[in-house]
């Protein structure tokens, strides 16, 4: 049995079309919900390597820095995968078949271990001036910004 006869056996399951037949609305909230929440990592990972960068003097240390922004990025990727995985429910097979669904999971959990171990490592432990610190700054946000525009790509693939 393929993966992709999995999807088709859950779109026919009763929960399957629980999902593929629950009202729009419920879509847009999930679609909006997911939005928001990719915004939300979005706001912090930006602070967070503007911060390593130097671009964001904010006077606060890295420590203090990274204790509030990395719940705050954990809430948002938390959101986001939830929402996500309502979404994908509500249209699996257009979402697996779909070529730049594969490339999105694999830049999310990507920017994922990139943003909590990686990053979070550097940030609390070494200081913002060490170059490897700024490196994995820039890497984060660029692999955040690449799974969002992969994610808006699956609409027009």
């Amino acid at each position: 049995m393929s993966t992709l006869d999995i999807v088709h056996a859950y779109e026919k399951s009763p929960l399957g079309q629980f999902f593929i037949s629950i009202d729009n609305v419920w879509v847009i909230i999930f679609q909006i919900v997911h939005v928001f929440s990719i915004l939300t990592v979005l706001t912090a990972i930006i602070v967070l390597a503007f911060h390593a960068l130097g671009l964001l003097p904010i006077g606060e240390s890295n420590e203090r820095l990274g204790k509030l922004f990395f719940k705050v990025t954990w809430i948002g990727v938390i959101g986001a995968i939830v929402s996500g995985s309502l979404l994908f429910l509500t249209s699996a097979t257009h979402y697996f078949t779909n070529r730049a669904f594969p490339i999105k999971l694999i830049l999310l959990v990507g920017a994922i271990v990139v943003q909590f171990v990686i990053f979070k490592r550097f940030f609390l432990r070494k200081p913002s001036y060490f170059l490897s610190t700024k490196v994995v700054a820039v890497l984060s946000v660029f692999l955040w910004f690449a799974t969002g525009f992969a994610g808006r790509a699956i609409g027009f693939v």
